[in-house]
């Protein structure tokens, strides 16, 4: 049998040391991680990018029915000032009813006694108006009363009863 001198066995086995080399793997791993990670932070700005165009339209679209808005809103607030101001003028306008039985009785009592002749009446009615509570909203935009969270939506100026 004829011997067999590999002269080439060392630079095989630096080479196979060289492939199997821990380092290397690590460096492949790494270098695909990194690759990975730069895919995932493409897909995030791709998937950033059409949520800001959503909301660059929408804005937009806000942006156009503002005015409309606006016109609205400032119309339900007087329509819903002029039903306050009608509230408190029929409030008034009943209030002034009052005055209904005291001049009956004053003409009964006129009636039924003899040598009494009334020249001159004199009546004095005053209202003690009290301060409206305009309504206000809270962070949520619902309206409340202003001094206490469980009243109506604000109230009109009005007459004690």
């Amino acid at each position: 049998m004829p011997i067999r001198i590999n002269l080439l066995a060392e630079q095989q086995a630096a080479e196979d040391l060289r492939r199997r080399d821990p380092v290397k793997r690590a460096t492949w791993v790494a270098g695909l991680l990194v690759g990975v990670l730069v895919v995932w932070s493409a897909y995030l700005q791709v998937k950033l990018m059409a949520a800001m165009s959503e909301v660059n339209r929408y804005e937009s679209q806000w942006k156009r029915l503002e005015p409309e808005y606006k016109k609205v809103t400032a119309n339900f607030d007087k329509a819903a000032d002029a039903e306050r101001k009608w509230a408190s003028l029929q409030s008034l306008a009943t209030n002034r009813l009052l005055w209904a039985t005291p001049l009956n009785a004053l003409q009964y009592v006129i009636a039924k006694v003899d040598d009494v002749q009334v020249l001159r009446l004199k009546t004095d009615q005053t209202y003690a108006i009290s301060e409206g509570i305009k309504p206000s909203t809270n962070t949520d935009g619902t309206m409340y009363g202003g001094r206490r969270s469980d009243s109506a939506p604000g109230s009109p100026p009005s007459a004690p009863r």
